[in-house]
């Protein structure tokens, strides 16, 4: 039982200070053009999946969009980011969406004002239920193919017998979990 409530204090601050740490994005860190993060936790059936990312890197800009066709890429994106499979594959594992955020309000404005030249993210969050996840011995990422001008992805992740960052990149496009 002591490790069942380690692992659940491990995933419950890796989350925290990833969730901190993407709310003080624009004040705390490096905002690379090019370069993502991924947060990544498997319990029990379920898995926890981050990804943060400039919003460049998956639009082509960051300002707020004013015409119809950035309106439609941000559009776009979000429809190829709500399917999970056009995302990553857990290999060894069937996935299901329990919970789904994109978060695009840094790009959208919604009436704050910003400073032209701010950095801007996109902040998706997945919340999986899956068939077997203690088996997915790896994930593959597919947001290279999707997304050409992104070029690397700083990982974290974590299970109940393992845990390690990588960075991946469009040769290294699959993440080890065990």
């Amino acid at each position: 039982m002591s490790k069942l409530l380690l692992s659940a204090s491990i995933i419950s601050a890796l989350f925290f200070i990833t969730t901190s740490h993407a709310a003080l994005s624009n004040e705390l860190k490096a905002h690379v053009h090019g370069q993502a993060q991924l947060m990544l936790a498997v319990e029990h059936d379920k898995i926890d999946f981050k990804l943060i990312s400039p919003a460049e890197s998956l639009l082509g800009f960051e300002h707020q969009p004013t015409t119809l066709l950035e309106f439609k890429k941000i559009a776009d994106v979000k429809q190829l980011l709500e399917v999970h499979s056009n995302i990553f594959q857990f290999n060894g594992s069937d996935c299901q969406i329990q919970a789904l955020n994109i978060d695009t309000s840094q790009i959208m404005n919604n009436g704050r004002h910003q400073h032209a030249h701010a950095h801007k993210d996109i902040i998706v969050n997945y919340q999986l239920k899956c068939h077997r996840s203690i088996e997915a011995t790896s994930v593959t990422l597919k947001l290279f193919k999707h997304f050409p001008t992104l070029k690397n992805i700083n990982a974290m992740w974590i299970t109940p017998s393992n845990q390690g960052a990588e960075q991946l990149n469009t040769k290294n496009t699959t993440l080890m979990l065990y």
